[in-house]
Parts: structure tokens; sequence; C-alpha cells
């Protein structure tokens, strides 16, 4: 991800982390999806 240092996933609202920019698209989706923490 090319605008940000850190990037904060959230899930139903709130935010289930913060991670590198450099965490893989899949480990983001699952994040969103509610799947990994």
């Amino acid at each position: 991800m090319a605008l940000a240092d850190r990037i904060a996933v959230m899930y139903r609202g709130k935010i289930v982390g913060i991670v590198d920019a450099n965490t893989d698209r899949a480990k983001l989706g699952q994040m969103m999806a509610g799947v990994a923490a």
C-alpha cells in the first residue's frame, strides 16, 4: 500500500488491528472478514 506506513483494519465498526503497510492483501482480507486478528 503506497499511501500509508500503517493500516488500521476494521471489522463490524471496530478496529481489530493496526498492521504494517507491507502486510499482504490476503492477511488484510482475513482481518476485514473477522477470520484473523
